[in-house]
């Protein structure tokens, strides 16, 4: 299972200077889990209270700390995965551009104002505020805490010319996420490109990595339409609901994921290439808990953000406008709400012969419902951006669905899954299942098994047209009050498509051939 172990300095810690030997101890500590000196706050799910593996951590035994105060120092991370152990230490000048390392920017931007409250024509705290807003999503404030800025270093010489581009480029930036995020107006194709070019994988001596260090994590911002709305269903709960006329292919939303997680992340490989049952059996157990863990220690970083994964569905009958402890890191909590609400990233984008797989947690899309039918929305996964369009005109009022699960396979495969994350679904493909005889159950997977084994293997052969029309035409009989519900059958008609493809051209070929002949032939006549 996990054990996550983060590294604290009380204020008794950092009341004074370190040496070396006793920052190193200090580090040896982990080891034992030792919290007893109320220097580390431990979460820990696993009874197994083994030694930790040293040789996966950040060597600290170089680390230099003679005259350098201790509260410049950032112990940032420590995660405990199985029984090893990844450190991250940093060393920095300055706290806001550590915590901008770290993407806590509610952080960054304290100190930063900090800084500017006693020193306001601060220059690089400006810029570190700039950084800051916009990773706070505060566009406008970024904007023009930046405008200033680019103006204080266009008038002042003693400046690089560097420090001007790079307040020029961060602007122009800020500038397309504040279009991307108020009007939806993104660039696709240049995203496209960057999906490809941040999900390129290499191999090393660790196995498949990311070319880009941070892979297709994307740098993008959410967008929101006002014409939807989070409202109650009943019944079924927190829905989002139109609130006026939503014409077909419209955009409702975009959003960048709370954590995704990547399975050649976890295993070291990629396991894009295997079936897809068996990259679910496969990647679904470690990705979670990768996922959670990854998920626990942002909000362990910035519990800021507690608000909204708390308001998610957990599994539990509590009521979400109940007073919930939002300071408290509870990783069942969090754990059953990751469970829940995570999406299996389904790459639409093949980079290298590559399908990439994973798990994300999207905030918001989490409050889509589901039906294995009869749905108005649609998803597309661009990395860890979330695109959502309708698929036809809505009507004011009506909720808004998507698939969970996107296939309408096997009924008990899809009713255990749905089941697992609380969803009785009272759609009518699911309502058709139940109701149907166990006569009609088994020859319909006769059937299909048929089509399976002895058809779909052999790339549309001719010779099995006839076989491939009378399966179609049985399975369509067996649910004739249903003909919209046979949807295996559009499968095989695209299949038998093709197969009448390859024997209009077998004679048209022919046709051409015995042309050719004759013309010949009248030729050699004619001389």
């Amino acid at each position: 299972m996990t054990q996550t172990a983060v590294l604290q300095l009380t204020t008794s810690n950092a009341s004074r200077k370190k040496t070396r030997e006793e920052l190193i101890s200090e580090h040896k500590k982990l080891e034992n889990f030792s919290d007893r000196f109320n220097r580390y706050f431990i979460h820990n799910t696993c009874q197994d209270k083994s030694s930790l593996n040293l040789q996966l951590r950040i060597s600290i035994a170089n680390l230099q700390v003679g005259c350098v105060p201790i509260n410049r120092f950032l112990i940032c991370r420590v995660i405990a995965r199985f029984v090893k152990i990844n450190a991250l230490l940093t060393l920095v000048e300055d706290p806001e551009e550590a915590h901008l390392r770290l993407d806590q920017f509610l952080y960054s931007l304290n100190d930063a104002e900090i800084i500017l409250r006693y020193e306001p024509n601060h220059l690089k705290a400006t810029y570190h505020k700039g950084k800051a807003l916009c990773g706070l999503k505060h566009y406008q404030e970024a904007i023009i805490t930046l405008r200033v800025l680019y103006q204080r270093l266009s008038f002042n010489t003693n400046h690089n010319i560097a420090s001007i581009e790079n307040t020029e480029q961060l602007l122009k930036h800020v500038e397309l996420l504040a279009s991307e995020n108020e009007k939806g107006q993104y660039d696709f194709e240049s995203i496209v490109d960057e999906y490809c070019e941040k999900a390129k994988i290499k191999k090393d001596s660790k196995g498949n990595v990311w070319v880009n260090n941070v892979g297709p994590r994307l740098d993008h911002t959410n967008y929101l339409i006002d014409d939807i709305e989070i409202g109650n269903i009943k019944g079924k709960g927190r829905s989002w609901i139109a609130k006026c006329g939503i014409p077909e292919n419209t955009l409702l939303m975009v959003f960048k994921a709370f954590k995704t997680v990547y399975s050649h992340e976890i295993f070291g490989h990629t396991i894009g290439n295997i079936p897809n049952e068996l990259t679910a059996c496969v990647g679904s157990s470690s990705c979670h808990e990768e996922l959670m863990i990854s998920v626990i220690q942002k909000l362990l970083a910035e519990p800021h953000l507690l608000q909204e994964v708390y308001q998610l569905h957990d599994g539990s009958d509590l009521d979400k406008t109940s007073k919930i402890n939002n300071k408290l890191v509870d990783s069942n909590k969090i754990g059953m709400a990751v469970k829940y609400n995570s999406f299996a990233i389904n790459s639409n984008v093949i980079i290298e012969n590559t399908d990439l797989s994973g798990l994300g947690l999207w905030i918001l899309p989490s409050y889509f419902n589901h039906s294995c039918i009869d749905i108005n929305v649609t998803i597309f996964f661009l990395g860890d951006l979330l695109f959502i369009r309708s698929l036809q005109p809505i009507s004011k009022g009506e909720e808004l669905i998507i698939n969970y699960r996107g296939d309408f396979g096997n009924y008990e495969l899809r009713s255990k899954y749905l089941q697992s994350i609380d969803v009785d679904c009272q759609c009518r493909l699911c309502k058709l299942d139940r109701s149907e005889s166990e006569k009609t159950k088994l020859r319909r997977a006769q059937l299909l098994n048929i089509y399976k084994t002895s058809i779909k293997p052999y790339n549309a052969n001719p010779f099995l047209i006839k076989e491939l029309e009378k399966i179609i035409v049985e399975l369509r009989s067996l649910r004739k009050e249903h003909p919209d519900l046979e949807f295996y059958t559009l499968i095989m008609s695209r299949h038998l498509s093709f197969a009448y493809k390859r024997v209009h051209f077998s004679e048209c070929l022919n046709i051409f051939f015995r042309c050719g002949l004759m013309a010949a032939q009248l030729q050699e006549a004619t001389f």
